[in-house]
């Protein structure tokens, strides 16, 4: 590093900044360095470059270091009455306090609030990373003065800016239920969701199941009911003209709704057809499905946050990472061993 420095004519400490786009050194001055360092053929050494790392991070970090966790619903109550919501948050949260963060909820839809109003208050708060919760509909497009922050997205809803993003790995989590039903001898397997649920995922649920039917007997293919919005007479029709051995849902509501769409067409679950949830919730213990274990997305989210805190990364990325999370299945009271 030092043979760099003396090249280019400047400190060893500048060198190694810039080579990290420190925030006190010019982009041209690290695009120079960055130069001058790719002629002369200079490495970091990894090994001390992620010791350098992790005690950059640890020096003077008290836990009063302020990240924000944005929110787009109408006020913070709204948010918080959604289960897989507040796991998301506390896994957030419990991992920032790891590594020496305070998480801090910011409500964007706040009377009075603008996204430029919003931008000059965490940078004048000196909060540098921005954790963007899931918004209240798919297709969002929220306008910071990005430049500034660091920031992660979790799930797809938010469309604009493209964010690094994690999510649950929808795709495996639908694969693995229906995996788990057709062991379970089940061969008729109908999906049940409206689309904006699957625009929420990224359209990964309609993906999966057309996957899956590719590798399974055609006559035991259910289309998916995905209208605008489900109710009982769409969901009568498919039902009885299908007559699916099982259903899956998307949402930790369609239970009730769906078991008592089946009470009206005198059935019962899981005798008559089984149920499956695709977002299962650990206080329904009752339910079968998939648990998308929302509290390690979160903890995967502040750790990919803090990433780009460390390394003084800021802006939108050229190349978004998406870092996907298994969910894991449970077996609950809503399936049956039907063989």
């Amino acid at each position: 590093m030092q043979d760099v420095a003396d090249r280019a004519g400047v400190s060893r400490m500048t060198v190694s900044r810039a080579l990290r786009n420190h925030p006190e050194v010019s982009a041209a001055r690290c695009r120079e360095i960055a130069r001058v360092a790719a002629e002369m053929g200079y490495k970091a050494n990894p090994m001390v470059s992620a010791l350098m790392a992790n005690l950059r991070a640890s020096k003077n970090r008290t836990g009063t270091e302020i990240l924000a966790f944005l929110t787009t619903h109408p006020d913070s109550q709204r948010w918080r009455r959604i289960p897989i919501l507040n796991r998301f948050f506390t896994g957030a949260a419990t991992r920032a306090s790891e590594l020496g963060f305070t998480l801090q909820e910011f409500c964007l839809p706040h009377s009075g609030m603008t996204e430029a109003r919003l931008s000059g208050m965490l940078w004048a708060r000196n909060i540098q990373g921005i954790l963007v919760a899931p918004a209240p509909h798919p297709g969002y497009r929220l306008e910071l003065e990005w430049e500034k922050f660091a920031s992660v997205a979790i799930g797809f809803s938010v469309t604009h800016p493209k964010l690094h993003r994690v999510a649950n790995h929808q795709i495996h989590s639908l694969r693995t239920a229906l995996e788990e039903a057709r062991t379970l001898g089940y061969r008729r397997l109908g999906l049940v969701m409206e689309q904006e649920h699957d625009r929420r995922v990224d359209h990964n649920w309609e993906m999966a199941l057309l996957e899956f039917q590719n590798r399974i007997p055609k006559r035991t293919r259910i289309p998916i009911l995905m209208p605008e919005s489900v109710h009982f007479d769409n969901f009568r029709k498919w039902f009885e003209r299908h007559r699916p051995e099982v259903i899956l849902a998307t949402t930790t509501k369609a239970r009730s709704q769906i078991t008592g769409w089946l009470k009206r067409l005198k059935l019962k679950v899981p005798g008559d057809v089984g149920f499956i949830s695709l977002n299962k919730d650990r206080i329904d213990e009752d339910t079968s499905g998939i648990d998308q274990n929302p509290e390690l997305v979160g903890a995967a989210a502040i750790e990919l946050l803090a990433e780009q805190l460390y390394h003084n990364n800021r802006g939108l990325p050229k190349a978004p990472k998406v870092v996907l999370i298994e969910g894991c299945w449970v077996r609950g009271k809503t399936v049956r061993t039907v063989f």
